[in-house]
């Protein structure tokens, strides 16, 4: 019998060259063993533009990605992908922005972390940090908002 993995080692090993390369889903079965990875989108593609609806079983945190409207004329910067909500490139480091900042279009916000590699979310507007929504080191989901802006 083949045998794929011989330990949790094999495994990391190969979740670490997937990360790395360009392909978007990798599925292998031998032996008995049966693993399945894939990509979520990269933070850099997103876009702004107007999302659409999914239904709300599928989307716990409303919104798509990117920039959305919200109330009193404020947006909503929402996580692109799934991962580790980082305030800062490292940890002695202060927070790439905080409550009442100015950002512009294309300013680093924070870092998502996914799959080891550390994905920085770009404000896709010129706009006022009103508040942090993601607290630092904690897990994040797509379309979740991160912050929100005046």
């Amino acid at each position: 019998m083949i045998m794929l993995f011989d330990n949790k080692k094999d495994i990391f090993e190969l979740m670490d060259k997937f990360g790395e390369s360009p392909l978007s889903e990798l599925e292998i079965s031998a032996g008995g063993q049966h693993i399945k990875l894939s990509k979520s989108a990269k933070a850099a593609v997103f876009e702004n533009m107007p999302v659409s609806k999914a239904p709300e079983s599928l989307e716990p945190y409303g919104g798509g990605y990117g920039i959305s409207d919200d109330a009193d004329d404020q947006k909503l910067i929402r996580a692109p992908l799934v991962g580790t909500f980082y305030s800062s490139p490292s940890p002695e480091s202060p927070a790439y922005v905080k409550v009442g900042d100015k950002v512009a279009k294309g300013m680093v916000l924070c870092i998502i972390e996914a799959m080891k590699t550390m994905n920085d979310i770009e404000s896709e507007t010129d706009g006022e940090i009103a508040e942090v929504l993601a607290k630092n080191g904690q897990p994040v989901e797509y379309g979740q908002p991160l912050f929100r802006l005046k």
